[in-house]
């Protein structure tokens, strides 16, 4: 990946709108600060805070849809959630620009889930998934030469973790069928070296089909 002299990377954090889809990309943020507490180590609040405050959003949400709720407490669960998740964005951005190398800066942002623009435009994330037909979902990430991809999914928003029919694999595009519509799996992988773990990169996505 080259880059220019004045090249900076810039956190495009991407919070969707509807909560649903809000409520899972905020529990990647909080896996990736949990599985990553070198890099992360200084984030506040802590990440078992912040997933408490999805959690309370998570269920506030359901008693509003279910009729048993109403939605300014839900609305403020929110306003409180992304709070803190742009609060660890604007840390984030600090410990990016006391990075010296392009390459780290980048890597740094992606591991914490979220998204790069350099120059106004964004850069290809190093995963994604997708749900391209009935009970599918695709997986794509970036290739590192020589390694191994592991590939794991887990169905507990990201307490448990299954591996056992995804098998490692040099592939770098992974199709796995199986998956129920309505569900939110949650997906991770990564590039291994040898005996040399790499970092985990996970994401999620809601089953439309």
């Amino acid at each position: 990946m080259a880059a220019k002299k004045d090249a900076k990377p810039q956190i495009a954090m991407d919070l969707p709108k509807d909560v649903p889809n809000f409520l899972l990309k905020g529990r990647v943020f909080v896996l990736n600060v949990t599985g990553n507490p070198l890099e992360f180590s200084t984030l506040n609040p802590v990440s078992t805070i912040v997933g408490t405050e999805l959690d309370n959003l998570d269920g506030l949400n359901q008693a509003l849809h279910g009729g048993t709720g109403k939605i300014d407490p839900r609305n403020k669960a929110l306003g409180i959630a992304e709070g803190s998740l742009m609060n660890w964005s604007s840390q984030v951005t600090v410990l990016v620009r006391n990075l010296t190398n392009y390459l780290d800066k980048v890597a740094l942002i992606h591991l914490f889930g979220a998204r790069v623009k350099v120059n106004g435009k964004f850069i290809k994330p190093p995963f994604a998934v997708t749900n391209p037909s009935p009970g599918v979902v695709e997986m794509v990430k970036t290739k590192v030469p020589d390694s191994v991809n592991e590939y794991q999914v887990s169905y507990d928003l990201g307490v448990t973790w299954d591996g056992e029919d995804l098998a490692a694999t040099k592939l770098n595009k992974v199709s796995v069928p199986g998956f129920v519509k309505g569900s939110t799996p949650f997906l991770r992988t990564r590039a291994n070296l040898g005996f040399v773990k790499g970092k985990w990169l996970i994401e999620s996505i809601i089953i439309t089909q």
